[in-house]
């Protein structure tokens, strides 16, 4: 897996890579603190010691710079850059995604998620933000508040789900509404929801129970 078929494809530097082969067993979201045009401008800068291999505009286009099995200079460290995929995403601090931004991102990572076998998306697994991976080794480019709370996670999670894994989640919030807490904020991911059941739930559902009020 290397291409992206929705993508336009912008190469970026041959230079600006490492030699190692990337693992591909995650991705990292970035803000590019600028304009897509901007961005695109650093990429192709030899002077600065950046690369990654996606961008995405406020109007959802999705810019391919190098393949997925490469290994850019997006993340940090020489661990991260070599096993996670980099996705810059125009705008700045203060600006949440566009709408067709956070589609076209979950499409990106769905694609990757189907391709390269993840299972399913996970944060702290597969899913990363640039300043959870910058000190994955001592030798490190410093720390950094990329993405700047840009990124919606909720609905990364929630609309790149499988059948399977939505039918699970929605099990889950009528099972923590009748047996644990009818009140509880139905906005939380699976992820969130599966702990919440741990905490409060122990061994097989008792649908004896009765409901709470």
């Amino acid at each position: 897996m290397s291409t992206y078929p929705k993508a336009i494809q912008s190469p970026g530097p041959f230079e600006k890579r490492y030699t190692q082969q990337n693992a591909c067993l995650g991705v990292v979201q970035h803000s590019a603190e600028g304009s897509i045009q901007g961005t695109i401008g650093e990429l192709n800068k030899l002077s600065r010691r950046a690369s990654w291999h996606f961008s995405i505009s406020k109007k959802g286009e999705v810019y391919q710079h190098y393949s997925t099995t490469i290994s850019c200079w997006h993340a940090g460290c020489f661990s991260a850059n070599t096993k996670l995929i980099g996705v810059e995403h125009e705008g700045k601090v203060g600006e949440p995604l566009t709408e067709e931004q956070v589609i076209a991102g979950i499409e990106l990572i769905r694609w990757m998620q189907e391709q390269l076998g993840w299972g399913a998306l996970e944060r702290g697994v597969n899913l990363f933000e640039h300043n959870e991976v910058w000190d994955w080794d001592e030798d490190n480019a410093g720390p950094t508040a990329c993405p700047s709370g840009r990124i919606p996670w909720n609905r990364y999670l929630e609309d790149a789900m499988t059948e399977e894994e939505r039918t699970l989640l929605n099990w889950l919030k009528d099972y923590i509404v009748y047996f644990v807490d009818p009140h509880v904020k139905q906005d939380g991911t699976l992820q969130k929801l599966q702990q919440l059941l741990d905490e409060h739930v122990h061994g097989l559902p008792d649908y004896t129970h009765e409901k709470r009020s």
